[in-house]
């Protein structure tokens, strides 16, 4: 026979109060005078009858449910999880619990789990990156209805929500002219496409050094679908790459992941990194420390905290002006890329 639930009336009857009583007090409410004694009382009733309010139900009442959504493209990605932890740290600290929905990088699926997380009420909402153009329509449902939201990794939508996110263009900028300076003229990069705003200031970066050092990319020096392209795609991009007339003597990639299949296309083809082919990566994740990648770093678990704490401050204030976080990024230098003289001799 299954045990029926406690109830309010069984932790009121318990402490001797009233049921309303026994509300104000497992609310929170302190703006009810009740004597320090009987509040003791009613928690201590209610701990040993097992009995826990229904959060749901009472922050319905409030209008607030203490609950934040966060909509992430990757579960598996290292760099995403980091994002996570600084959200949750914030989160924790504020009181808030976090709902986590996977949209893995599918506009139909993150258009889903955004009507998922609103009909759990969620007070606002942090989108780890989005999926492309077709987010818009979303992103501009929960401004009129009027729903937080802060976007990580992700500026698209600058100007219609607040954003946090790396300073990529200056990221990529440094790691391009750091090749420069090591003699690399023919220098190629496996890009992430143009459908997130990451890849694509990344790729400036890229073009904007070698611009100002008087080097034109050739065509084809930039190949590359999404961050999220199968290995079998990048390995096939990485030898188209490699197969140029003039094969190149550097290569910049969107991501330490596309980095780290790069080496492995090149050990593949008995090419010596750094020897025969330099090559710097983007995140300094786990997987270019394990490979003593050169790197541009971000700094995630800042993301994520910065992204929560403008949610907790939009929550506060829905009237605050939409503002774009910018943060820095710095050139970690490694193993993997040497001077093309050294190369050469």
């Amino acid at each position: 026979m299954t045990r029926r639930k406690p109830s309010m009336v069984d932790v009121a009857k318990r402490a001797g109060v009233s049921q309303t009583t026994v509300s104000y007090v497992l609310s929170g409410r302190k703006d009810v005078v009740i004597p320090e004694s009987t509040r003791e009382r009613i928690w201590r009733a209610a701990r040993e009858l097992g009995y826990r309010p229904n959060s749901l139900a009472r922050g319905l009442v409030k209008g607030k449910t203490q609950t934040i959504g966060v909509l992430i493209p990757r579960m598996d990605s290292s760099f995403h999880a980091l994002i996570m932890d600084g959200i949750q740290e914030v989160c924790t600290t504020a009181d808030y619990r976090v709902l986590l929905a996977d949209s893995r990088h599918n506009g139909e699926l993150e258009a889903r789990q955004v009507e998922m997380l609103l009909e759990h009420r969620v007070d606002g909402i942090i989108s780890i990156a989005v999926a492309g153009a077709s987010s818009g329509s979303w992103v501009r449902m929960l401004k009129r209805e009027n729903v937080p939201l802060v976007i990580v990794d992700e500026h698209t939508f600058e100007g219609e929500a607040d954003c946090v996110v790396s300073d990529d263009v200056t990221g990529a900028k440094a790691a391009v002219e750091h090749l420069i300076r090591l003699g690399h003229q023919r220098i190629v990069h496996l890009s992430a496409g143009t459908d997130m705003s990451a890849a694509r200031d990344r790729c400036a970066g890229y073009l904007a050094a070698m611009q100002e050092a008087g080097i034109q990319p050739h065509e084809g020096w930039v190949k590359g679908d999404s961050f999220f392209m199968s290995v079998e795609r990048i390995h096939e991009i990485v030898a188209e790459l490699l197969d140029l007339p003039e094969p190149p003597t550097a290569l910049f990639a969107a991501n330490d992941d596309l980095a780290a299949e790069a080496i492995e296309v090149a050990r593949q083809r008995s090419i010596a990194v750094p020897q025969q082919l330099a090559i710097v990566g983007y995140g300094n994740t786990e997987v270019g420390r394990h490979l003593r990648l050169t790197t541009v770093h971000q700094d995630p678990r800042r993301m994520g905290q910065e992204a929560a704490r403008r949610l907790m401050q939009r929550l506060q204030n829905p009237d605050l002006p939409v503002e774009c976080i910018l943060l820095p990024t710095q050139l970690v230098i490694r193993e993997t890329c040497g001077s093309v003289y050294r190369a050469q001799t």
